[in-house]
């Protein structure tokens, strides 16, 4: 709808700034928004009488009744879960604080994002109008969203930090437990070097022990995801009311000296700095509210000039580890058995370097101190490109990492379920006693299916939802047991749900922790690095994975909205068929380049081009025969003749002295078969309804060219 509404092309032309002749009845209109002068309805009678702008209209107004409809029965289960006293802590019930954070920091994009809709309020006031015409009464929501819908962004602030005084107690907590996750994912690059982290050979004689861990699944957490809940999770709260003040700004802190901006929805992305200081400025005007503010504008300055740096060394770095991690894996891969974690950690932190690079050179403020140079990084292709293939390597072995954990679910996480789950049976009621005794014979049973040999029917979305209810249930303050007293079962069972979805949600898996579809919103920044690509000798190599990411653009479909398929399937399908023709271009460029090399070696060997040397003999036959005195004055070159033309002999471009030392003919050699590679990374090219083969394509242009 914004889009619509902000693009000339398709914004309905009754709006303001249309066509001229609404422009009187527009400043009646909205004069004494959200009131209306009766005395005033012979100018609107334009708008009367015209089904086409009721009709659209009422397209418009709906959604923003929907909007309210949602706004309601979020504030509903806010407010009965705040009833229900539930401790909310990702360590401890990660599923459930996962789904409260999304579910919070969602409601408060949605709110904000009305504020940067344009005409919201003429949509409002014409269909109100309309609708009273129409009815005699005005239309019942139209009061509330006038209110609420029409703010500006620093009442709206206002208004959303009152909303959630009831629930800031269990927000806060949530957000407190996230410390440890979030500061992991925001150290520099010199601490994983330290660390070795993602370096699967630093201990050579662990190299096939299982990674194991008691939170798999909240260190897959994005940092995307996690500053959208700190940042969004501290205005909602404020600064005193999320648990320990200090605490509270330490978090926001970090983030705020990381990002200059966050994701409100897909491409709509928040000045984060700027929103932070209207905050201080115009909502929380404590006594320590300038302290926050010198703190902001200092992290604004880091953010700009330290940041950019700061990532593209972990850019370096990721490319390296997953340089290795490819290297290995594709030779053994076995190993993608215990070590899946290991390449689903690492494909998590590059998508995030990938992601911050892209928000943020697409919304880099004017006027800021800030070296643009930092997000031209040349090596992200090779980065792009381990990515996509450590992705297909697990496509590809999906069923060795399946079989591995079904191996380990009744071997190792169903006796540890049964362990921790002892002590507490006695304390449980009945019902939940069943529930934990169902998912420990599911556990149990998986041991049959290993003679099977289709492994991967199996189905543990009852299980996960089991332990969802019971997360759930032993999380309120009514609980019999609550969960916090048996804290390493809780950790178990998620280690155990994590095991269950490399199991039967790998590809699901894969698209959280590493879609790539946000380049849909940035495909021109797509098609630069590209180019660049095709530019730089050692990036030939990897230009092949553009041709295969413009596949991941309809994963941002969303199943409520079907008609944008359509318009993202077409935009994949245009971009991985340009894609294919510049690099089947290139690479015809690159071949007769070649040809014609070929074609001059070929023809240095032809017998006309020996009559220099038959020449050349016969001079040296009559040099031969003078004297040796006149020999030497040849040699020395004392004499005044002109200097003799050198004679190449063929094959003398083979010799040399360093094979660094690249000939004209070596680089055209390497620039063939690096684009050889790139065409054939992938055999197909699935964009949408459409499949491309990079191979028949060239073979088309090189018979067009060729006859």
């Amino acid at each position: 709808m914004k889009t619509n509404l902000a693009d000339s092309d398709t914004r309905h032309p009754f709006l303001p700034g249309g066509d001229k002749s609404f422009d009187s009845a527009w400043k009646v209109l909205l004069k004494k928004f959200p009131s209306l002068d009766s005395r005033s309805n012979s100018i609107l009678n334009i708008f009367c009488n015209q089904k086409e702008i009721f009709k659209q209209t009422s397209l418009l107004y709906y959604n923003f009744v929907d909007v309210l409809e949602v706004q309601d029965n979020v504030l509903d289960l806010l407010q009965r879960i705040s009833n229900a006293g539930i401790r909310l802590e990702i360590t401890l019930n990660s599923d459930l604080t996962y789904l409260y954070l999304e579910l919070t920091t969602n409601y408060f994009a949605m709110m904000y994002f009305l504020t940067r809709i344009p005409d919201l309020k003429a949509v409002l006031m014409l269909f109100n109008f309309l609708f009273e015409q129409a009815n005699g009464k005005p239309e019942p929501n139209f009061s509330r969203m006038a209110e609420r819908f029409t703010e500006p962004p620093e009442i709206l602030l206002k208004h959303l930090l009152e909303e959630f005084k009831p629930y800031a107690p269990v927000l806060s907590l949530a957000l407190a437990s996230l410390n440890d996750f979030f500061i992991r994912r925001t150290v520099r690059a010199q601490n994983w070097r330290d660390s070795l982290f993602l370096n699967i050979l630093a201990e050579p004689h662990k190299i096939t022990h299982t990674a194991l861990s008691d939170q798999l699944a909240c260190e897959l957490l994005s940092y995307e995801v996690m500053e959208r809940w700190v940042v969004f999770g501290f205005l909602l709260v404020g600064p005193s009311s999320a648990g320990d003040g200090d605490d509270a700004f330490a978090r926001i802190r970090l983030a705020l000296r990381n990002s200059y901006v966050v994701v409100l929805f897909r491409d709509e992305v928040i000045h984060v700095h700027n929103l932070l200081i209207t905050f201080f400025e115009s909502v929380w005007t404590g006594k320590s509210s300038s302290k926050r503010l010198s703190d902001i504008k200092e992290a604004m300055s880091i953010a700009y000039s330290q940041a950019p740096g700061a990532h593209s060394d972990r850019r370096a770095y990721l490319r390296s580890s997953l340089r290795q991690l490819h290297s290995v894996l594709s030779d053994q891969p076995g190993l993608l058995g215990p070590k899946a974690f290991i390449v689903f950690w690492g494909l998590s932190y590059a998508a995030d370097e990938i992601h911050w690079l892209l928000r943020h050179f697409s919304n880099v403020q004017p006027k800021k101190n800030i070296n643009v140079e930092e997000f031209a990084d040349v090596a992200l292709p090779e980065l792009l490109y381990y990515i996509e293939d450590l992705r297909h390597l697990v496509r590809r072995y999906t069923a060795v990492i399946q079989r591995f954990h079904i191996q380990m679910l009744p071997s190792y996480d169903a006796p540890g379920l049964e362990e921790y789950l002892r002590p507490s049976i006695n304390y449980l009621p009945m019902e939940e006693v069943d529930i934990f005794n169902g998912m420990l014979t599911q556990l149990r049973e998986v041991e049959d299916i290993l003679t099977s040999s289709s492994p991967r029917h199996c189905e543990f979305t009852s299980l996960r939802l089991d332990w969802l209810r019971l997360q759930a249930i032993l999380s309120s303050k009514d609980s019999p047991l609550p969960l916090a007293n048996c804290r390493r079962l809780a950790e178990h069972l998620h280690s155990t749900t994590f095991h269950t979805r490399l199991i039967d949600q790998i590809e699901d898996l894969l698209r959280q922790v590493s879609d790539l579809s946000v380049y849909y919103f940035y495909w021109n920044k797509l098609e630069e690095v590209f180019n660049h690509s095709l530019a730089y000798p050692s990036q030939l190599r990897y230009s092949g994975v553009f041709l295969s990411l413009p596949a991941s653009f309809v994963n941002i479909c969303h199943e409520m909205c079907p008609k944008e398929r359509f318009i993202i399937g077409r935009t994949a399908g245009n971009l991985t068929r340009r894609f294919c023709r510049r690099l089947v271009d290139a690479l015809c460029t690159a071949f007769f380049t070649r040809l014609e090399e070929v074609c001059t070696f070929a023809e240095q060997l032809a017998p006309q081009k020996s009559v220099p040397w038959l020449i050349e003999e016969k001079l040296m036959k009559k040099k031969a025969a003078d004297t040796n005195g006149t020999i030497k004055k040849n040699k020395t070159g004392s004499g005044s003749g002109q200097p003799a033309n050198v004679i190449v002999m063929p094959g003398m471009e083979s010799f040399r002295r360093d094979r660094i030392d690249q000939t004209i003919h070596d680089k055209t050699l390497f620039t063939l078969s690096q684009l050889c590679s790139a065409l054939t990374f992938r055999k197909e090219l699935h964009a949408f309804e459409e499949v491309f083969d990079p191979r028949t394509v060239l073979q088309t242009e090189l018979q067009m060219r060729l006859f």
